[in-house]
């Protein structure tokens, strides 16, 4: 899958979905850590992301994702293709890994074990080669 950027020379625009305020700043802090760090915008829910999505530039996507949001975080995946979108679940959710990734996410990563090196990693790989992000355990 080809994401192709609107002007080559921008920096990578991420849109992080993701209602708790304290889990979307520390989010957001990983994700601009190290060279080369994105630009990160966010939503608070899907349909701010729809919002996002369709007056916003974004390259890629990162999405927390609950059991009784698989549908919707469904109708996002398929609104932002041909965009790559990681889900972000919770320890508690760890059921949902599958469904997510059945719905289109090419990576699910559980929250708690987050890195800044690994989001980083993920980010790049994520545009790079969307089939082979790495795993978080």
């Amino acid at each position: 899958m080809d994401v192709v950027r609107a002007d080559s020379k921008s920096k990578l625009r991420i849109l992080l979905v993701e209602r708790d305020p304290i889990d979307a700043a520390v989010l957001v802090q990983l994700m601009r850590a190290g060279r080369d760090a994105p630009e990160v915008v966010t939503a608070e829910s899907f349909s701010a992301a729809l919002d996002v999505l369709q007056r916003e530039p974004i390259d890629t996507l990162f999405c927390s994702v609950t059991g009784g949001e698989v549908a919707v975080f469904q109708a996002l995946v398929r609104a932002a293709k041909p965009r790559p979108v990681v889900a972000l679940i919770a320890e508690a959710e760890s059921a949902i890994q599958d469904h997510a990734t059945e719905v289109g996410a090419v990576r699910v990563l559980r929250k708690e074990h987050l890195l800044a090196s690994f989001v980083h990693r993920v980010v790049q790989a994520a545009q790079a080669c969307p089939d082979r992000v790495p795993a978080c355990a």
